[in-house]
C-alpha cells in the first residue's frame, strides 16, 4: 500500500499542475480509491484519462502484471451544491471506518487527510 500510495501521490501532483486541478480530498483503499477535485477549466476528461493511464502503467511495471490494474473506468458526479460537497467529503474520509480497516478518519495513513493534519508528509497540494 505504501508505494501504491507513492505512485497515486506523485501522479496526483502532477497533474494537479499540468492540468490545473484541485485536489480536494483522496482515500486509497486496498481494492479502490476516492477522489474529490476542482476542475475550474472543465477537463476532468484528459485529467482522469492521463492520471489512470499513467498510474496504471506504473503500477503494472512495479507488479510485473500482465493483466490490466483497474476494473473498470471511473465513476465520476458533478457536485452543484455545497451541502452535497460536505456529504462527498464526510463519505469519502470516513470510507476506512466504515470498512472496518481503522476506528478515526485520522488514523488512516493513506488518506489525504492524513497529510493535512501533519501526521505524515503530503505530495500533492
Amino acid at each position: 500500500m505504501t508505494e501504491v500510495w507513492e505512485i497515486f501521490s506523485n501522479y496526483l501532483f502532477f497533474i494537479s499542475y499540468a492540468y490545473d486541478v484541485r485536489i480536494l480530498n483522496f482515500v486509497l483503499m486496498n481494492n479502490h480509491f476516492h477522489l474529490t477535485i476542482h476542475t475550474p477549466r472543465a477537463n476532468l476528461d484528459k485529467a482522469m484519462n492521463y492520471f489512470m493511464r499513467e498510474v496504471s502503467k506504473q503500477m503494472t511495471n512495479k507488479t510485473q502484471r500482465i493483466n490490466q490494474t483497474f476494473g473498470g473506468p471511473y465513476h465520476w458526479c458533478l457536485i452543484k451544491k455545497y451541502q452535497y460537497l460536505i456529504n462527498v467529503y464526510k463519505y469519502v474520509y470516513r470510507n476506512p471506518v466504515e470498512a472496518k480497516i481503522c476506528t478515526n478518519v485520522e488514523d488512516y495513513r493513506y488518506s489525504s487527510l492524513h497529510g493535512l493534519l501533519g501526521q505524515s508528509k503530503i505530495l500533492f497540494p
